[in-house]
């Protein structure tokens, strides 16, 4: 027993320790959005988190139809990593993030190459000289990709994330194997501007769901109803909204 049990540990000191590194996308794989009437941007934030040193990582996402990627903006220090140069200074280097966009799909992907110094006993002294690489942790915020809904987006739809994560071998004596992640995020449609009634369809029976809501002066019953009465997208409920709302009928 003995014995097995030294074989055991034995195995354990060689064989390299389980990540796990993911990139998430909304919360709990559901993303709430708010497509308008009218064409509408909505922003999502990107967060990783790695148990592994990281060099590279890719994100490929495909897209209902309906849904289109306008924008990406980066995060300030959200992708960038300390190292010590050779004069032993502290340095920062911000990742590329390349982001390419044909139609419904979307790729994401960024990595670091820069050889120079760190501090793994957190002494103050730079030693061990290699390639730098993210550092385990949560990395919240990373950046945002700016999407925008066009008319006629289904109330309920998905996306599928496909992420590949990657951890050459270092000096630092810790890597992580590659990962391969397949995943779909639920795409929730929480309101739609005009929808006071909250039917999931905007008509004249809106129009009067709208002026009793003002008349009453109290929140509809319905969630998110204040949302979808501001049609006119001021953020606030008034009698400009009737005329929006109207005139969204009309057209």
């Amino acid at each position: 027993m003995k014995k097995i049990l030294l074989l055991i540990l034995a195995l354990a000191a060689i064989l390299p320790a389980s990540a796990d590194c993911y990139l998430t996308f909304g919360v709990n794989d559901t993303l709430k959005v708010n497509p308008s009437s009218e064409d509408s941007i909505q922003r999502v934030m990107v967060r990783a988190h790695f148990d592994g040193r990281l060099s590279e990582w890719n994100m490929t996402l495909s897209l209902p139809q309906g849904m289109r990627l306008v924008g990406c903006e980066r995060r300030e220090g959200m992708l960038e990593i300390g190292y010590y140069n050779l004069s032993g200074e502290l340095t920062y280097y911000t990742a590329p993030l390349y982001v390419t966009n044909q139609g419904t799909t979307v790729n994401l992907r960024s990595n670091i190459t820069v050889p120079g110094y760190w501090d793994p006993n957190n002494d103050g002294l730079y030693e061990n000289y290699g390639t730098v690489k993210w550092e385990a942790g949560e990395y919240d915020q990373m950046f945002e990709l700016l999407f925008k809904f066009e008319d006629g987006f289904p109330d309920i739809s998905s996306i599928t994330v496909n992420e590949y994560l990657s951890c050459s071998i270092d000096l630092r004596g810790y890597t992580i194997p590659n990962t391969y992640l397949d995943k779909t995020i639920r795409l929730l449609v929480v309101y739609r501007p005009g929808d006071v009634d909250g039917d999931g369809n905007v008509s004249i029976a809106d129009v009067s769901a709208l002026v009793d809501l003002l008349l009453s002066g109290e929140p509809s019953p319905v969630e998110e109803a204040m949302n979808a009465a501001d049609v006119d997208g001021d953020g606030q409920v008034t009698v400009a909204d009737v005329t929006a709302l109207i005139d969204q009928l009309i057209s």
